[in-house]
């Protein structure tokens, strides 16, 4: 899975995204692989900020690059997860692949910087495992989305 937030706004800043998705879907044979595959390509495009994961049975697998935040929601826990700053296509980024364990319940929250930098999940009074996954995403849109820019977020839940 990927969250990508490339550099700029408009056309460009669209194609770009779309060369880095037919990396991302052609795979590799590593998050560490996909990784220098997107570097090389948003190199000659717009750098990005990213958000790289794959999920095991018990494990997420990732790799954190930028302004992306992300956390580890379990019952009665959120754990923010670490990543790197700088952009990927700028200068060449040494990858820190992490790998965090994983409840039986628990959930991955992912946005990009067009979510206003208050906002953190904890101080959300919603109940993140039965309320419908597209409307908790909608209100956090709707309540901590920053207007003139554009926002991305990714939740994936055990089930």
């Amino acid at each position: 899975m990927a969250c990508v937030d490339v550099l700029g706004h408009g056309e460009e800043a669209y194609r770009s995204l779309e060369r880095i998705q037919s990396v991302i879907e052609k795979g590799g044979e590593s998050l560490v692989d996909i990784f220098h595959n997107i570097e090389t390509t948003a190199f000659h495009l717009r750098g990005c900020a990213l958000f790289l994961g794959k999920l095991e049975k018990r494990f997420l697998e990732y790799i954190l690059v930028g302004n992306i935040r992300a956390w580890i929601i379990n019952p009665g826990d959120i754990d923010c997860l670490l990543g790197q700053s700088g952009v990927v296509g700028g200068r060449r980024i040494v990858p820190a692949l992490r790998r965090v364990q994983l409840g039986e319940q628990s959930m991955l929250l992912t946005c990009s910087d067009g979510i206003k930098r208050s906002f953190f999940p904890g101080n959300l009074p919603r109940q993140w495992w039965w309320d419908d996954g597209l409307a908790i995403i909608c209100s956090i849109l709707e309540e901590f989305g920053i207007g003139e820019d554009d926002a991305s977020i990714i939740m994936g839940r055990r089930w």
